[in-house]
């Protein structure tokens, strides 16, 4: 009870070390992830804010081609894209005619009025219209200046922190279940295996956590169990192997003693019986080759037909003598 008593803090200080290094493990996951989220948003806010806000609107580009085409003229165009708001949902585009006068603004605050001339910025991207040929107007898309992308990115931002913080506290949650369920039980056993890999094939492990843990578990102690129990069969195997080869090795000594010490003849039964005892010795040694053999599954099997009453007959000759005496 002192030795367990003197172990137990050992025990303990070494589980919470594999308990930190598993914690560790998983808050190194947690970082990652959420520096590799960080990562990507602040590549998308830099992509946003150094690139032009739309691309070329080629789809609207090639509805208002065939609007000119089917028509003749811009006449109408603007009942067609306002009503179906297909013009308004990009912001910033605007249709010139060929003379880059006004035909419509999709901007949310316009500051010219239909008709009038637009002077085509340095920023601007211009797509030419053209039908037949010819070039019947241009489908403008003005660039957002950094002031409105950092407002939009602003509006973003704060939702997505938001979120963020939440997700952390949940995900903080979650990793204190997680402890408790999986790192818990996972450290006792690589505590457990460390112990049993050291000769402590007594050690044991509590089931706990969800069932496959404590599948695991069980299967764990199955383990231990027969682990120790091939031990003491093994311990108790040597001990049997020691006092079977103990007695043949005595009397050969005592008769080979007396014959060099003159008590007993060289050609007597002493000599004899000293041989028996050799017999005895080398049957020994050939029964534990033999199960050394079958325990590495080397042994080979000679398969043949016999006669069982044969075998009757000789085991029966060798024991008559003995059973009349």
């Amino acid at each position: 009870v002192s030795q367990v008593e003197a172990s137990r803090p050992n025990m303990n200080s070494s589980v919470s070390e594999i308990r930190r290094r598993l914690l560790f493990l998983l808050v190194r996951a947690f970082g990652i992830v959420v520096f590799l989220s960080f990562l990507f948003f602040t590549i998308a806010i830099g992509y946003f804010l150094t690139t032009p806000s739309s691309p070329v609107l080629s789809d609207v580009a090639s509805t208002l081609e065939a609007y000119y085409l089917a028509k003749g003229s811009w006449e109408g165009v603007d009942e067609v894209f306002v009503s179906s708001n297909r013009f308004e949902s990009r912001n910033n585009a605007l249709l010139v005619d060929n003379n880059y006068h006004l035909i419509l603004d999709g901007r949310e605050d316009p500051t010219l009025t239909i008709g009038s001339t637009y002077q085509v910025q340095d920023n601007d991207r211009v797509s030419p219209l053209i039908v037949r040929g010819q070039t019947v107007g241009y489908l403008v898309l003005q660039q957002s200046s950094i002031a409105d992308r950092f407002m939009f990115v602003g509006a973003i931002f704060i939702p997505i922190t938001i979120i963020m913080f939440f997700l952390a506290v949940f995900l903080v949650i979650v990793a204190t279940l997680l402890i408790r369920r999986f790192v818990n039980p996972l450290a006792d056993m690589i505590f457990a295996a460390r112990e049993v890999a050291d000769g402590k094939l007594d050690t044991r492990i509590h089931k706990k956590g969800p069932q496959d843990l404590q599948s695991l578990s069980e299967s764990f102690n199955e383990m231990a169990s027969s682990l120790e129990r091939s031990d003491r069969e093994r311990r108790d195997m040597l001990a049997d192997i020691a006092h079977e080869l103990r007695t043949p090795l005595s009397v050969i000594r005592g008769r080979l003693e007396g014959i060099v010490d003159g008590i007993y003849s060289e050609n007597g039964s002493q000599i004899s019986m000293a041989l028996e005892q050799t017999y005895l010795l080398q049957r020994l040694v050939d029964d534990l080759r033999l199960l050394t053999l079958a325990e590495t599954r080397q042994l080979q099997f000679d398969k043949r037909n016999i006669n069982v009453g044969h075998v009757v007959e000789s085991v029966l000759d060798v024991f008559s003598a003995e059973a009349q005496e």
